[in-house]
């Protein structure tokens, strides 16, 4: 019996005209941050950057690496606005500018973390799939087990908030 009700319920999903809501334990928000992102080959160049704002105490919010291609890497590194000046000034320096490449900066963007609940997969293409069929840029992504966060620009907070209550439902 428990299993015909089973492939009913399978059955009633299939046919849904939406997907079933994921479960999340929490979510949380940083305040707004700025945001840097470059290209790198070398290691040792994501490795200096990291070891010069180290020096000076700046507090990292959000950190991704992002394959690319032949040892080609995409990096986003979030910090505290009143911080800008002094991570600019690192991003300046010649040992710095002479191994990365496509640098930006942005001002103004948030860092949105969600937690799933043990057993939801597809937590981050959910997340994804909202944002992206309703405007809401993700201008970085993080994934690991126990934590998806992303990056987006703060003027989009609260859409992406509402977005988020009826995507997803909380324990």
């Amino acid at each position: 019996m428990q299993k015909k009700a089973k492939l009913v319920q399978i059955i009633r999903k299939i046919g849904a005209p939406e997907p079933p809501r994921i479960k999340l334990t929490g979510i949380l928000e940083s305040p707004e941050q700025d945001l840097f992102t470059f290209s790198f080959r070398a290691e040792d160049a994501l490795c200096n950057i990291l070891n010069f704002l180290g020096d000076l105490s700046i507090n990292i919010r959000f950190l991704s690496k992002t394959p690319q291609s032949d040892n080609h890497y995409w990096a986003r590194i979030s910090t505290d606005p009143d911080q800008r000046e002094k991570v600019l000034a690192i991003f300046s320096r010649r040992e710095i500018t002479n191994n990365i490449s496509g640098f930006t900066s942005h001002q103004g963007v948030r860092i949105i973390s969600l937690y799933p609940f043990k057993g939801n997969p597809g937590v981050a293409i959910h997340l994804y799939n909202t944002f992206h069929s309703n405007n809401v840029e993700i201008l970085a992504i993080s994934t690991a087990s126990s934590v998806i966060s992303c990056v987006i620009w703060s003027k989009k907070l609260p859409q992406a908030r509402n977005l988020l209550k009826s995507a997803f439902y909380f324990s």
